[in-house]
């Protein structure tokens, strides 16, 4: 993960406080004390193997539905469709509790 990612976090929302959830993939640092992780970043790491537990899989699975095993003519143009089937979710954001399905963590977002 690159510094420059939790950079751009922190200088567009200085005073809040961040949370950054970690799948668990190779390229990310196993240690959360990393220094490259600035003050008020926080790092919550998934177990293994715990898809249900990171919502923004099932957003890729519908992204992936509109484009996947299709040619497109550029990576601009792939990337436009990308970002209009996004706007709709970022247009709604408790759209995304939908995603959580009806699991105990759905119960704990429900609560807060």
């Amino acid at each position: 993960m690159d510094a420059r990612f939790f950079e751009q976090i922190k200088t567009q929302y200085p005073s809040y406080d961040h949370f950054v959830v970690w799948d668990g993939a190779g390229f990310h640092p196993k240690e959360t004390s990393h220094e490259m992780i600035p003050e008020g970043i926080h790092i919550v790491t998934l177990p293994p193997y715990s898809p249900e537990l990171n919502p923004i899989e099932k957003l890729w699975d519908l992204i992936q539905d509109q484009t996947a095993n299709k040619l497109w003519p550029t990576i601009e143009r792939l990337d436009t469709v990308v970002g209009l089937h996004l706007k709709d979710w970022w247009e709604a954001p408790n759209k995304v509790i939908s995603l959580f399905g009806k699991g105990w963590i759905r119960s704990s977002v429900n609560a807060t």
